[in-house]
């Protein structure tokens, strides 16, 4: 692991992982708190590292340090919950060499105020300790191994992200930490296209509307082709996130051609991805057709029930409760179905009980 004044975390997460792993290797970037002592209390090797601005590269500098022959990656944030005692033996049994990496899910804390609770994910951190294994990117920076290979998912374990404690702190570390890196990638000319879309969603975030716009078209722009000729992007971190964002624009615009031409193509290539299966729901409602809507709804609620949504990347678990929930009861109001509606906007509450919307319909639908 790499760490820089994790005293706040580093406790819980090595008292977390300390039984399941033969040694510690923390490579430090720079702490001025408590973070190398508290290292100390758990026998970790410690190295230091001279802060470049990249994060591939203090993880590459702790890939080096490894002697094992799998390499388990956690951050001081992270804290491992294992469910099944067995679980590492996955790892042991596996002789098949193509398996270089294993992924492992991450489950979000619930983050900074008014912020939405996001789904869990799948995220690469088990590697087999040859075949060039290595990280890439400078932020969000992605473990992997030279040539081909395939990836494993783990059960019997998870990831729980405690992460920012408010917004504050989290816009602070999008402004003076990610965008300066992200930035000077875009402006060195070689930022691929999730890092891109990173910087349009950091600018986004800390109210910079023009620099996210123009990072969302240039983004846009990349996957055109791709979108023309039907072909799924070679390179597919964040182009969900990425085609919900332009779909929601187009909608919002009124722009209902090209909604339709980015959520086709989205759902075409990423099938579970609940936020553009609603995308759709929402267009054909504004197209008049309420009841062609329902279908597009209902399985977002059904793939929240089923635990059947993409995991590839997380998103607002709304889009898989609250959401659809009450716009199933919109469509049902628009069809003259009171007793449906009334039951989707109950649905809504029992999922957001502070959803002045589904409050509001409620009311109106009781004084009928």
């Amino acid at each position: 692991m790499i760490v820089k004044n994790e005293a706040a975390h580093l406790a819980r997460c090595l008292a977390s992982a300390q039984a399941w792993v033969d040694e510690i290797i923390v490579v430090d970037t720079g702490s001025t708190d408590e973070t190398l002592a508290i290292a100390e209390s758990f026998q970790a090797q410690i190295f230091s590292f001279t802060w470049c601005d990249d994060f591939a590269a203090a993880r590459n500098a702790s890939l080096e340090q490894a002697q094992g022959e799998w390499i388990f990656v956690i951050d001081a944030d992270e804290e491992l919950i294992v469910t099944d005692p067995a679980w590492l033996s996955q790892l042991r049994e596996q002789t098949d060499l193509s398996y270089q990496q294993y992924s492992i899910r991450r489950l979000e804390a619930p983050q900074a105020e008014n912020s939405p609770t996001m789904t869990d994910f799948w995220m690469n951190r088990f590697g087999r300790n040859q075949g060039g294994i290595h990280y890439a990117g400078r932020l969000h920076e992605q473990l992997t191994h030279s040539g081909s290979y395939q990836t494993g998912y783990l059960t019997g374990a998870y990831l729980y992200h405690h992460g920012c404690t408010t917004r504050t702190e989290m816009i602070q570390k999008m402004k003076t930490r990610n965008i300066p890196i992200l930035e000077a990638m875009r402006q060195e000319g070689n930022i691929g296209l999730m890092w891109l879309i990173t910087l349009a969603d950091h600018y986004k975030a800390c109210g910079e509307l023009e620099l996210a716009q123009e990072c969302f078209q240039a983004a846009y722009e990349r996957i055109l082709p791709n979108l023309l000729s039907g072909e799924i992007p070679q390179e597919t971190g964040f182009v969900r996130q990425l085609l919900f964002v332009l779909a929601w624009d187009a909608l919002e615009a009124e722009d209902y051609d090209q909604a339709q031409f980015l959520i086709h193509n989205g759902i075409r290539w990423f099938p579970h991805y609940a936020p553009l299966i609603y995308l759709a729901g929402l267009l054909v409602f504004y197209l008049g057709f309420y009841l062609g809507a329902v279908p597009y709804l209902e399985q977002c609620l059904r793939m929240g029930q089923r635990q059947t949504y993409d995991r590839n990347e997380p998103f607002d678990q709304a889009f898989l409760k609250a959401h659809p929930a009450f716009s199933l009861g919109y469509c049902w109001l628009k069809l003259g179905r009171i007793d449906q509606a009334e039951t989707f906007f109950e649905l809504t509450l029992t999922h957001d009980p502070n959803h002045q919307p589904a409050q509001e319909q409620l009311q109106q639908l009781r004084e009928l």
